[in-house]
């Protein structure tokens, strides 16, 4: 079951979620526990709701269990009296079972959106600042001097009512007498800093988080092949240091999960599992060369059920493929022993008899 990363409510969380501790807070090494805590609405003799703190150490060969008490201090918890406290957690043998908790961590145990969220916070500024300068700059207004333009034709009403009102380019006015009346044009202000600045914006967001800029650009423009694949190194890079950090992780998840099986569920898998994580490549193939490629690795003498792997066939359909060859094969080796030869049918191995003289 996946958990978020614990955050406590006076930080903005909701008090709820798993972390993990490290000696020397040193996040390479083995971690010394798990802590899991959250908060539980129960009820009092009354019926009254009342919530209470709960927090759960796993250890390698033990669970502690606890609960807030009414002091603010952590208590022992157990849902009977009977219950061992600690839990054991170990084998049969007495072996530790190991920390049934796995951390899916980032590189520095630093989230992804870290050092994005402040150009996010002023990119999402300069967009209000864009929207705000759209609505009060960017259309032509005039200037009517000597004249205020009403919808009656009439002098203005002390509450405006009458006001002629044109949006989005409004009317300016100003009383003077009609021989100097004068109609003034302001033409709209332009946008184009503002939208430089957004430019610059998500040009940093893009270089920061290694993604290639070109998924930002709103261009008709193609970009080349080569461009592209130098564009896509950084996130190439970060994707496969997080291959082999999740893998890892997801490594230690199958051996816990075997250990667990064996020791409560009557399962017989191995104590320490030999398994690996196998990822997809992370760079977008192109098609024709990779298929290039596979048929100079078979001229080349590369057994075909390591092309056809390759190829991105799973191993059922390998399977497949070798039975449908094996059938073609037969299907060949009886039809030549079928071939007529001298005007007769050859029959299984049997050579052709001479005629007699």
């Amino acid at each position: 079951m996946l958990h978020p990363r614990y955050v406590d409510e006076q930080a903005g969380g909701d008090g709820y979620g798993v972390w993990m501790e490290y000696p020397n807070d040193d996040y390479l090494q083995a971690p010394t526990r798990a802590v899991k805590q959250w908060k539980e609405i129960t009820r009092d003799a009354q019926d009254r709701p009342t919530t209470r703190y709960r927090r759960t150490l796993y250890f390698p060969d033990r669970v502690e269990r606890y609960a807030r008490g009414g002091k603010g201090a952590w208590e022992p918890f157990r849902d009977n009296e009977l219950d061992p406290w600690p839990i054991p957690w170990t084998t049969e043998t007495g072996d530790p079972l190991g920390i049934p908790v796995i951390h899916l961590r980032n590189p520095g145990l630093k989230s992804e959106l870290a050092d994005i969220i402040p150009l996010q916070d002023a990119l999402n500024k300069t967009w209000l600042d864009i929207l705000a300068a759209e609505d009060s700059t960017s259309f032509r207004t005039t200037i009517l001097l000597g004249l205020v333009p009403t919808t009656d034709g009439k002098a203005p009403k002390d509450d405006g009512s009458n006001l002629l009102k044109l949006l989005p380019g409004a009317f300016w006015a100003s009383e003077k007498k009609p021989s100097e009346a004068q109609v003034i044009n302001l033409d709209p202000a332009t946008l184009a800093p503002l939208l430089e600045a957004e430019d610059r914006i998500v040009f940093r967001i893009a270089s920061i988080s290694g993604t290639p800029l070109n998924r930002f650009l709103t261009t008709r423009q193609v970009v080349g092949a080569d461009s592209a694949k130098e564009g896509e190194g950084p996130l190439l890079g970060k994707v496969r240091e997080r291959m082999t950090l999740f893998g890892n992780a997801w490594e230690d998840l199958i051996k816990i999960s075997a250990r667990i099986a064996n020791r409560f569920g009557g399962a017989t898998f191995e104590a320490k599992p030999q398994v690996s994580t196998v990822w997809e490549p992370p760079e977008v193939r192109n098609e024709t060369a990779h298929l290039d490629n596979l048929g100079k690795k078979k001229e080349l003498g590369v057994d075909e059920e390591t092309v056809w792997t390759e190829m991105g066939y799973d191993k059922r359909k390998v399977r497949q493929f070798k039975r449908e060859k094996k059938k073609r094969q037969a299907e060949m080796v009886q039809a030549n022993a079928r071939t007529p030869v001298g005007g007769e049918t050859r029959v299984g191995s049997q050579a052709p008899q001479p005629a007699a003289a």
